[in-house]
């Protein structure tokens, strides 16, 4: 996390992005700005005696194909800020009132994630991936894991607190202070673009303007308009929510190969980190880096694939790179002929160096006394008071007096009574011999 006496600007945080994300300028430049004016309004509404919010409040939809950078974006600037984030998986939410995930499953991992701070979670992102996966499906029952979620995520999105179940503690998340950031590829968007753009091309008999079914995928969704997105399958009411919709684009050939040389956290830096922490050299010339992008590209991962391709090529030594550093290897060439299949990596051996301890075997016997080191009770969290917004249920009992009406009720293995045929728990209405029995203890 860096450190910074004031806000960053948003050119500050593009240019903290450039460090990790190939590319993807418009939605950078569309995400620090929406970043930058949450901040801003939040800091408006503190000092305001009111509470205040005169810049309003912009959510950011994301729409590209996976493996472009969304989700790294997301988290590189909430390290940059210092702020927590919560990922969640759209496809697994439900309609409010039916049995499954729901948002408020979300945000208790915002809140685990600040261990327990509501005012840290209240500064925090809530990222929602695989949106488009929430469309209005047409089926002849109700819709509770499509339009059904759009509807629950509505009152989030304004602001309406949510409450989340911590054990015996009910908390209320503030959802107005906290900055909804959703992402999905929208496969097949590009497609319903393509459709409308191409219904407008022709009068009479003559075509007018450029073909649309030209346009490639990352040309159709930079021409999106809102109405593509209700023909897709999302309501009018979920997207009038976000006020930033931006789009990220394929990565080609080149903007993998360079992402892989210059990102700082690139798939190949960190091979050859690793690598190079037991004594060994990884190399791996820029034709097998091109080879190694077009296998993402095959696969559709994009720059996730890149560290796929990469960690398969090097599995058969990874495991063995101890041995390899005792036995005086001393470099690895990845070869276009090694990335393809054709034939194995290139190994050179050197004379081994007298007296040199490698990082990894430091390394090693660090966390060997790690594992083994007994655990002090100063380490061992006392049990957390419930935050400021934050309460035990009013029909919670106290732990003590709890466990000995628990012991009472075993050890006379009674059967709960009913009334009025109604179930009574054993702890509601006591009977009177049970409770001279509990005064007693």
């Amino acid at each position: 996390m860096a450190k910074f006496r004031s806000l960053p600007t948003p050119s500050a945080m593009i240019e903290h992005l450039n460090r990790f994300v190939y590319g993807q300028q418009r939605a950078k430049r569309d995400l620090t700005t929406a970043v930058y004016r949450h901040y801003l309004n939040l800091a408006h509404r503190e000092k305001s005696p009111e509470g205040y919010e005169p810049f309003g409040r912009q959510h950011v939809l994301l729409l590209g194909p996976s493996g472009a950078g969304k989700t790294l974006m997301v988290r590189t600037l909430a390290k940059l800020l210092g702020v927590p984030v919560a990922f969640g998986d759209a496809t697994s939410l439900v309609e409010s009132g039916y049995s499954g995930e729901h948002l408020n499953g979300v945000l208790r991992k915002l809140y685990i994630e600040t261990r327990g701070d509501l005012d840290a979670a209240h500064r925090g992102f809530v990222y929602l991936d695989e949106i488009d996966k929430i469309r209005r499906q047409d089926v002849h029952t109700r819709d509770i894991a499509g339009e059904g979620v759009q509807s629950s995520l509505l009152a989030p999105l304004d602001g309406c607190p949510v409450e989340i179940e911590l054990g015996n503690r009910v908390c209320s998340i503030d959802t107005s202070r906290l900055l909804f950031i959703c992402t999905g590829a929208f496969v097949d968007l590009p497609d319903i673009i393509r459709r409308r753009l191409s219904a407008g091309r022709t009068l009479g008999f003559r075509p007018v303007g450029e073909d649309a079914t030209e346009l490639t995928d990352d040309q159709a969704l930079a021409r999106g308009e809102l109405q593509d997105l209700r023909a897709y399958g999302m309501i009018k009411e979920f997207l009038g929510r976000f006020g930033v919709i931006s789009t990220v684009q394929s990565l080609s050939r080149d903007d993998l190969v360079s992402l892989l040389k210059n990102a700082e956290d690139s798939a190949l830096r960190r091979a050859v980190n690793w690598y190079h922490a037991h004594d060994i050299d990884l190399v791996v010339p820029d034709e097998s880096l091109a080879l190694l992008a077009d296998q993402a590209i095959a696969n559709g991962t994009l720059a996730r694939g890149l560290d796929r391709a990469l960690s398969k090529l090097l599995a058969p030594y990874d495991w063995q790179l101890p041995e390899m550093a005792d036995g005086c290897y001393r470099q690895i060439i990845l070869t276009p002929e090694a990335v393809s299949g054709q034939a194995e990596p290139h190994i050179k051996t050197a004379s081994a160096v007298i007296g040199h301890t490698s990082l990894a075997a430091n390394l090693r016997d660090h966390a060997g006394a790690m594992l083994h080191a007994p655990r002090r009770q100063a380490d061992i969290a006392p049990k957390p008071e419930p935050s400021p917004g934050c309460a035990w249920p009013a029909d919670v009992l106290d732990g003590e007096q709890n466990t000995r009406r628990q012991s009472i009720v075993h050890r006379r293995r009674r059967s709960r009574p009913v009334v009025d045929n109604q179930l009574l728990l054993p702890f509601d209405k006591p009977h009177e011999d049970e409770q001279r029995s509990t005064n007693d203890v």
